[in-house]
Formats: structure tokens, sequence, C-alpha cells
């Protein structure tokens, strides 16, 4: 069996050819095994605490972070026009989105959801 493995620093090479019963096939892994890098125990940790995370996050930053999208109205402005649009923003943060689409838009109806209780008072202000 040849077997050709190509990951990173590994260089492309034969493996030992065993006689056996199998057929001779020939592997050829293009991309090394999918690997996260991030133990189990801190995946699930800041999955877990997302919402503790984006907290912290708008407690620092209130509403300061990210620029409003106001290119949205260029980008995608053929699908708002043309009678009441009913939205959903899911993961609103600040509100940088929603608030710009309704300035242009003002008989769009959006659902703003996000992890962070402090993220949804702002946008509330």
């Amino acid at each position: 069996m040849l077997d050709l493995t190509c990951c990173t620093n590994t260089p492309l090479r034969p493996k030992s050819m065993a006689a056996s019963s199998e057929a001779h096939t020939q592997t050829l892994e293009i991309y090394p095994k999918k690997v996260s890098g991030v133990s189990p125990f801190w995946r699930d940790k800041y999955e877990r605490e997302t919402k503790r995370y984006w907290d912290v996050f708008y407690r620092r930053h209130k509403d300061k972070f990210f620029k409003d999208r106001h290119y949205l109205d260029k980008e995608w402005g053929d699908h708002f026009s043309g009678g009441r649009k009913v939205i959903l923003e899911a993961g609103c943060g600040a509100g940088n989105t929603i608030f710009p689409v309704i300035a242009s838009y003002p008989d769009a109806f959006v659902y703003a959801c996000d992890f962070s209780p402090r993220a949804i008072d702002l946008v509330k202000v």
C-alpha cells in the first residue's frame, strides 16, 4: 500500500510498503487532520461563558467600538425596498447595523437580539 501524506511540516514521502492482502491503493492527504488548537476545556468554557465575555466587552467599549454600517443601503438597498420588511438581527451588539437600516427604511421592523444584556440596553437607549 502506498500512502502519501502531506501535512504541515511533513514532507511528502511514501510510508512503508508492507505486504498485505489488501489491494494496492494510493492515498494523498492534502490538508492536515482538523486540529482546532483549542483544548476541549477552553472551548467549552468560552461557549459556556459567552454572555459574560460580551458583557465585559460592552462594559468597556459601550457603543464606541464598531462603526455604523451605512454602506448596507448601497449593498442591500434592493432587498429593503418595496414594502414593509421584517428583519432579524442576530448579534445586534450596540445597534450599528439596525440604526442605519431604520434611518434609511423607516417602515422596516427589526427584531434585535444579542448574548449581552448590556448590548441590548445600549440598543434600547
